[in-house]
């Protein structure tokens, strides 16, 4: 999840990107949707250590990091200083409130120029530990934050933690240049420094439709990409050396398939990843809860469409066009946590739109079904599972690069 905060700076010390070691300057928060004042500077922090905590309502790994954060301040209301900085608009914060009340102050801070020089950064959540002395300790992630973390910093003892360090130029799929000529290619490397995890099918130029890069991304994701599921239908029985969310178990994969072969991208990639990591990966039927999303009783048949197919989602927001119900059922998967079946017994193509809420997801999803004359409820059912296990033998190979 990546996004650029903003904030007023009135100075000119503010303009500059700071490190750790360096002196917090003066500036305000204008926006604060909730505690005892609409405004934030560090004077209010009184000689707490102040974490400036990065997020977004539409980052669903930032909701449970502040609210740790939080809880931390609750335990120590003398030594810590907790404030939120959110390029959500003052609305989207006072709803977000309204359903997960927090009692550290949360700032609405749209404005990307300030903060970029200030904290530059690409990725929430990005946490900043100020000591009370207003010296810059740490530019981290909200797990490096520890209850012992936060007591010697308190006590001015020197703390090292992880630093975040965000590339923020360029194109992050440069890593993977390869010329335009390349009819096969695959290359797996190890985590690189500074980037987030994302993925990119090629849908433009000489590699549209039979190219897909990833970057820092765990196995698991990997093989969800290849089977072309979710994680909710990943049954993960690989070792922690494989399976924890670490850096050193972050990879990087390109493929790049020959030309007429792009039908056959994903069944290719499964078997690069059986040659490169040490996986085996088989489906398995399993019983478990799942969400089942049916017609509702009565309701209005839905609209077919003639579109062409297509689909986007994030922030809250999800559209399809031109697309089967499987889109959609694979939409709420990952939405709602668990497997989702699909018992509507629509089989054209449908245009949908919805608007959720990360924090209420059910009920938002439910209302936004409604809508549709859909919903969803919760009933066992057996599940095709994906699952993970270690390969009888064989190690990752990364850095590997076969092209041609």
């Amino acid at each position: 999840m990546g996004a650029i905060l903003g904030i007023a700076a009135p100075n000119a010390a503010a303009q500059t990107p700071l490190k750790v070691g360096d002196q917090l300057p003066d500036f305000v928060l204008p926006r604060v949707v909730n505690g005892m004042a609409p405004t934030f500077t560090p004077d209010d922090a009184k000689s707490k250590v102040l974490v400036l905590e990065f997020w977004s309502t539409t980052c669903s790994p930032c909701i449970p990091a502040l609210e740790k954060l939080s809880a931390l301040q609750q335990r120590h209301p003398k030594e810590l200083q907790v404030v939120g900085i959110s390029t959500d608009s003052e609305a989207r914060l006072q709803k977000f409130l309204a359903k997960r009340p927090l009692p550290v102050p949360l700032a609405s801070a749209p404005d990307a120029d300030e903060i970029n020089k200030l904290f530059p950064h690409r990725m929430v959540s990005h946490t900043v530990v100020v000591d009370k002395n207003r010296r810059v300790v740490a530019i981290t992630s909200p797990e490096q934050l520890t209850e012992a973390a936060l007591l010697d910093v308190a006590a001015g003892r020197p703390v090292r933690l992880k630093l975040k360090q965000d590339v923020l130029n360029g194109d992050p799929m440069s890593y993977f240049s390869v010329d335009s000529t390349t009819s096969y290619g695959v290359n797996v490397r190890p985590y690189i420094q500074g980037l987030q995890g994302m993925m990119r099918p090629e849908r433009k130029g000489p590699f549209a439709q039979r190219r897909l890069t990833a970057i820092n991304v765990s196995a698991n994701v990997l093989f969800q990409l290849a089977y072309e599921t979710t994680s909710r239908r990943i049954l993960n029985q690989l070792p922690d050396s494989l399976r924890q969310y670490d850096d050193l178990n972050l990879v990087c994969f390109d493929l790049i398939v020959p030309p007429g072969q792009e039908a056959n991208l994903r069944p290719i990639m499964r078997e690069a990843l059986r040659q490169y990591l040490p996986v085996k990966a088989e489906w398995v039927p399993t019983t478990k809860p799942a969400y089942v999303l049916r017609r509702r009783k009565a309701a209005p048949a839905l609209p077919t469409s003639t579109k062409p197919k297509k689909y986007s989602f994030g922030g809250g927001e999800f559209g399809m066009e031109g697309s089967p119900m499987e889109t959609l059922r694979d939409y709420l998967e990952n939405e709602l946590g668990k497997p989702v079946v699909d018992e509507t017994g629509l089989t054209g193509r449908y245009d949908v739109t919805l608007t959720t809420q990360n924090e209420d997801i059910k009920a938002s999803v439910s209302t936004a079904l409604a809508r549709l004359g859909l919903e969803v409820m919760e009933a066992p059912r057996s599940i095709s599972m994906l699952r993970l296990s270690p390969a009888p033998a064989g190690q990752p190979i990364l850095g590997k690069a076969v092209a041609r």
